[in-house]
């Protein structure tokens, strides 16, 4: 799900969890990340997707 700033409260809740999952390197937090790079029409794209 990709959060903006419109949804602060949602935002700041997700980030502190993140934040908190972070500050413990993830250790005891089942979670899964996948990160994908692109180039193409002269841009690069880089997408990083983390689930916990």
């Amino acid at each position: 799900m990709g959060l903006k700033g419109g949804q602060r409260n949602l935002l700041d809740e997700v980030t502190s969890i993140f934040d908190q999952a972070n500050a413990i390197s993830f250790e005891g937090l089942e979670n899964n990340f996948f990160e994908s790079s692109e180039k193409g029409l002269g841009r690069e794209e880089s997408r990083r997707v983390m689930v916990v």
